[in-house]
């Protein structure tokens, strides 16, 4: 179950979240050049940070999780103009917080039925 509520649900409360905000409307009209399967794929990096992001919860491997936000950061961040780096952090410390979250909720469950 919680690997359902961190693909669809959660990706739909960011990006409902991310509209309130006039940097999301401007990136939205310009004209980027991306095909469509490129406009969606930071969709797809939110599914997969957030799945991973689960695995690493429930196999305590905290570290590896430390590791993946700095990989993202490095490659994500390099040369982007400012309201692009913003919008993309509040993207991703959402996504973070949301699978982290779960992933707590998980961890408490599992201890629960096993005692």
């Amino acid at each position: 179950m919680g690997y359902i509520i961190i693909l669809w649900p959660s990706g739909y409360a960011i990006r409902r979240f991310l509209e309130n905000f006039e940097f999301e409307n401007k990136f939205k009209k310009d004209e980027t050049g991306l095909n469509s399967s490129q406009k969606h794929a930071g969709t797809y990096i939110g599914y997969f940070e957030r799945f991973l992001i689960l695995i690493f919860m429930l196999t305590d491997q905290f570290v590896a999780i430390g590791f993946l936000i700095t990989a993202k950061s490095i490659f994500r961040f390099e040369k982007s103009p400012r309201g692009i780096v913003e919008y993309f952090l509040m993207g991703t410390l959402m996504s973070y917080a949301i699978a982290i979250s779960v992933g707590e909720i998980m961890q408490y469950l599992i201890i629960m039925i096993q005692s």
